[in-house]
């Protein structure tokens, strides 16, 4: 969200919309590039706390807004009704960015708490069709806002450099995690001929994607390694591989189709959106899928219209929503 948001603040700022971010915890990670970007950034006590919220209410009586954009999910609940209560009126907006779930009591919990919450809620955003299917799970309505990339990537259009011969270079892109499953693309690399860059943080990586990654290495397989600005691993790689478990919609996988880049995409929350897109070939969640993935290079043709990923389309249909909101009367 702290990246979109920054690639679309010109965007916003032209249909006059302005916007204070405020952030929970005393240090923030995107703070300073929010900041540079020319947002007003205001950092407060985690909401899991009564100080937290104290503070958020009359931070939000401070800046008098016109619309309350609550966009996290812990303490969703408490955040909302104290929205609601800073600025006496229904307009509050919630965005969803996953497809969560939990165990049973998990889902009760949640059922519970977007029942009384949505009361108060004058819309609920979602990012792609498979996030607004899991929150039909829990009786919530919601409006479609697909996720919108950095204009330089329209500006990388056609610059992608011809692989090497008939090298097959394939881009892991994003950091390591449980959900994002990078092991079981490595597996399927391991057993090709294929080159890969991993381009993210390794700080949650297994000792088993760590282990593939390094025998990659020094194989003289591993063509690209750590965080880094992606830009020059999409020109270069010849097909994006996303084996997520679960996903709300990857904006790395909006920058490849707006590039150009072919991808191999897991068939799973998140994800299954993009199915029918240029270039996308889905695959089950299961080892040899993948591994025959790999062996196969050729591109799928579109079966769907292309998704507009431009910030200029996200900034229009969310002012769209902030303004229907900001109508609403206080009560």
């Amino acid at each position: 969200m702290e990246r979109m948001l920054v690639s679309a603040l010109s965007a916003f700022g032209a249909v006059g919309v302005r916007g204070v971010v405020v952030g929970q915890g005393l240090e923030h990670p995107y703070a300073d590039d929010l900041r540079v970007a020319g947002y007003e950034v205001r950092l407060i006590p985690s909401v899991r706390s009564v100080d937290g919220l104290r503070h958020l209410y009359r931070t939000i009586r401070s800046i008098r807004p016109d619309v309350v954009h609550v966009h996290t999910e812990g303490v969703f609940l408490a955040t909302v009704l104290v929205s609601v209560m800073a600025t006496r009126s229904r307009r509050v907006v919630h965005t969803v960015h996953n497809v969560f779930d939990g165990g049973p009591a998990w889902r009760i919990r949640r059922r519970l708490s977007r029942a009384v919450a949505d009361r108060f809620l004058e819309r609920v955003v979602v990012c792609s069709p498979d996030v607004a299917e899991n929150e039909r799970r829990f009786g919530r309505r919601s409006t479609l806002i697909y996720n919108w990339v950095d204009d330089r990537f329209f500006e990388l259009q056609g610059q992608r450099r011809p692989p090497r011969g008939d090298e097959d270079h394939v881009l892991l892109l994003g950091n390591c995690g449980p959900a994002k499953n990078h092991e079981m693309a490595l597996r399927a690399v391991l057993s090709s001929n294929s080159v890969v860059s991993h381009v993210g943080g390794e700080g949650s990586a297994s000792e088993g994607e760590r282990d593939m990654l390094d025998r990659l290495q020094a194989a003289g397989r591993l063509r690209r390694r750590g965080a880094a600005v992606p830009d020059a691993a999409l020109l270069e790689a010849t097909r994006l591989l996303m084996p997520s478990r679960n996903e709300g919609m990857p904006v790395a996988l909006a920058e490849a189709l707006t590039i150009g880049l072919p991808a191999v995409i897991a068939d799973a929350p998140g994800l299954r959106w993009a199915a029918g897109q240029h270039g996308i070939t889905v695959v089950p969640l299961e080892q040899d899928g993948w591994t025959r993935a790999l062996k196969g290079t050729a591109v799928p043709a579109a079966t769907a219209p292309p998704i507009d990923f431009s910030a200029e389309r996200g900034a229009a249909e969310y002012t769209a929503v902030y303004r229907a909101a900001a109508r609403t009367r206080q009560r």
